[in-house]
């Protein structure tokens, strides 16, 4: 079964650029394009579409807007902000606010077909700095549980099973050096020392493996 592609950018250029090289891939499908917000929601609803390539800025509708009224309607279309944008408070208010994914336009071909596969099959798609941003906002909150996310828990799991940095990488779609991030954010939350004292940490908490 393909993935089936939604792309809403005001530039014609960009929208081919994308289509062309998403075309290269035997499990991608663009389905539907459009240049606003507003023509964006005229047209999704006609086909299935899984993956919504959104760009940020837009006239008529812009990204903002838009990610709010397609989380509402089509919640199981997975939203990918792409954006010139490359602030880390853009980035926490649109991956706090239903985005699966936050990419900048430059990015490469590979990085984009890696987070269109990783939000398909996993729901997220993190970069390093979008992954050291989440943690610095959780960090920083004063209401912040204790308790380990959903991705951390993840990642948790996977080191009791005995997987090595690689193979969490590549399981969960992420860069060695982003589960290294997380691995130490473990270690500190939980006040443990080594991978030993993270196991007994899991152990010790039902429901966690």
């Amino acid at each position: 079964m393909s993935i089936q592609i939604a792309i809403a950018d005001d530039h014609e250029l960009f929208r081919s650029g994308i289509r062309n090289m998403l075309g290269n891939h035997g499990d991608f499908k663009v389905v539907v394009e459009a240049s606003s917000g507003v023509d964006l929601l005229e047209k999704l609803g006609y086909e299935r579409v899984d993956i919504l390539l959104l760009d940020v800025d837009m006239p008529e509708m812009n990204g903002t807007e838009a990610l709010q009224q397609i989380r509402a309607k089509y919640p199981d279309t997975k939203v990918l902000m792409l954006t010139m944008y490359n602030h880390d408070e853009h980035m926490l208010y649109y991956l706090k606010n239903g985005a699966s994914a936050y990419l900048l336009k430059d990015m490469s071909v590979e990085e984009m077909c890696t987070a269109i596969r990783a939000v398909f099959y996993s729901g997220q798609y993190l970069t390093n700095k979008a992954a050291r941003v989440l943690l610095d906002e959780e960090i920083k909150s004063p209401d912040a549980p204790i308790a380990l996310s959903a991705r951390e828990q993840q990642v948790l799991r996977l080191i009791c099973m005995e997987k090595t940095t690689s193979e969490i990488a590549e399981e969960l779609f992420l860069s060695p050096r982003t589960v290294e991030t997380y691995r130490k954010q473990l270690l500190e939350k939980t006040n443990s020392k080594n991978i030993a004292g993270l196991v007994r940490y899991a152990l010790e908490r039902k429901g966690l493996i």
